[in-house]
């Protein structure tokens, strides 16, 4: 059997992990598919993400479906690969006739494919930045722009830093957040000396970090994800580096390696990773529903983050479907515009003029850093 093939039957056998109970009598399945890492640098994260819309997935078909139609996950992998990511989405358009995407972490990926699914009148909601002109995408996570702003304003306010290095992937996600992150400091009066490029594959950031000490930087800001914070960590250790390192979302793990390589670390903590220490109390109980399913799954702990935005994801998708009856093309495009649902991270507000769903409402992220194997809140958004 091919390695393509094992994909093919990896979706295959994703979609009989959902037993039909009491599905109305009548209704087709809802065909979801999903272009997410298996392997390759995002595969960890995108696993959490996957493992949260199962346990969705199944709580919605335990519960006879979303609007009576069982939900069929059927996920392939983009190896965090653009290109594959782009062959493994017309394998689920046309093999499995997926009538909804639900995507990861790859902002090449999801930029490339968005053509093909607004073509096709197929609806997205990404774990990822949202592609340019996102008509056909929605996003189910918090944007990163919050992230960052949140990590600026700490690096200023808390920090003091008045000179800064910014490290990036050379993702769109890298660049679209450098750019953000430079003219933001720039209006707040902060001198960026150093904005570095960093491929998402490295494993050695040792010469970047010497330009970043040489510079005389009092903080740095990163937009990386997965295993190049720890690259990242483990260099500024090697030369010696002596300033706080402010970091992009990641999971609690990656943080825990990056924290022990080098202390001087903090990092975004979404409401999934600071609880208890969730101050708005809808928000809190949201996140209690999540967690009790999550408990009864037996699932890592270490995977709550990815897998709580898994969740959103389908829940977002259900309310859609659940109050308009459509289930593809322009009408679940619509419904979903029309969203506005409570999530375990965040509200969800979403518009014709906002896919993000977020522009009216609140930043529930914190500034979190290790103390021995916890995580202390260090700082939140006025």
């Amino acid at each position: 059997m091919s390695v393509q093939q094992r994909f093919v039957a990896a979706g295959a056998v994703a979609a009989l992990l959902f037993a039909p109970e009491a599905f109305a009598a009548g209704k087709d399945p809802l065909e979801v598919g999903m272009a997410v890492a298996l392997t390759g640098y995002l595969a960890n994260y995108d696993g959490q993400f996957i493992e949260g819309a199962k346990l969705a997935a199944k709580h919605a078909n335990d519960a006879g479906g979303i609007a009576g139609h069982e939900v069929k996950l059927h996920v392939l992998d983009d190896a965090s690969n653009a290109t594959t990511g782009v062959t493994v989405t017309n394998q689920l358009l046309n093999q499995f006739n997926a009538s909804v995407m639900l995507n990861g972490l790859s902002s090449a990926q999801n930029a490339a494919v968005h053509p093909i699914l607004a073509k096709a009148k197929v609806p997205m909601l990404v774990f990822s930045i949202l592609p340019p002109n996102p008509s056909w995408a929605f996003l189910a996570n918090v944007p990163q722009e919050r992230a960052q702003a949140l990590n600026l304003q700490f690096a200023n306010e808390k920090l003091h830093a008045k000179k800064l290095a910014i490290v990036y992937s050379q993702t769109p996600y890298g660049q679209i957040g450098s750019k953000f992150l430079a003219e933001t400091a720039q209006k707040l009066g902060i001198a960026v000396l150093v904005s570095e490029g960093i491929e998402p594959s490295a494993t050695d950031m040792t010469p970047q970090m010497a330009k970043v000490k040489d510079a005389g930087v009092d903080a740095v800001i990163d937009i990386l994800t997965g295993s190049t914070h720890i690259v990242e960590a483990k260099a500024a250790a090697t030369v010696g580096l002596k300033v706080p390192i402010v970091m992009a979302s990641d999971d609690v793990p990656t943080y825990q390696k990056t924290a022990a390589a080098y202390p001087e670390c903090y990092f975004v903590t979404a409401p999934a990773q600071a609880y208890p220490n969730i101050p708005d109390p809808a928000l809190k109980s949201a996140f209690e529903t999540f967690y009790a399913e999550f408990k009864k799954s037996g699932l890592d702990a270490a995977k709550i983050s990815g897998a709580s935005f898994g969740w959103d994801a389908v829940k977002i998708l259900s309310q859609a479907i659940e109050s308009s009856g459509a289930t593809s093309g322009d009408a679940l495009r619509d419904a979903l515009e029309k969203v506005t649902v409570q999530g375990t991270n965040t509200v969800y507000k979403f518009s014709p003029t906002d896919h993000s769903g977020q522009n009216d409402v609140k930043n529930e992220l914190q500034i979190g850093k290790f103390q021995g194997d916890k995580i202390e809140i260090v700082f939140a958004s006025r």
